[in-house]
């Protein structure tokens, strides 16, 4: 799943939650009643899996980072080991090219 749209649901479920909440004590206030032990589990439910979701996609995008970091890092390695045997190339012809220039002279 985008971890995008997983994120605006996690927000949304926890906005839910937060606004259920607002409402019921914006109620409870008005008519003086107690509100509702159902009301309160679905507000409380709400923040639950907004929390949940929002856990979730952190997670998820921890992991595509850390794959995307070691698929770059792998790659590094492998230019690093070309670069340095190129390195030793051209230091094996640069001292072939020495020792002709003192046989020459």
């Amino acid at each position: 799943m985008n971890l995008a749209l997983m994120a605006a649901g996690g927000l949304a479920a926890a906005a839910a939650g937060f606004g259920l909440m607002f409402l019921d004590a914006a109620r409870a206030r008005r008519t003086g009643r107690s509100v509702a032990l159902s009301r309160r589990a679905t507000s409380i439910a709400c923040l639950f899996l907004g929390a949940g979701l929002l856990h979730v996609t952190n997670v998820q995008r921890d992991a595509e980072t850390k794959a995307h970091r070691a698929e770059e890092t792998a790659a590094l390695m492998k230019e690093r080991a070309t670069l340095e045997r190129d390195i030793e190339r051209i230091r094996r012809k640069l001292s072939d090219l020495h020792a002709e220039q003192a046989g020459a002279q």
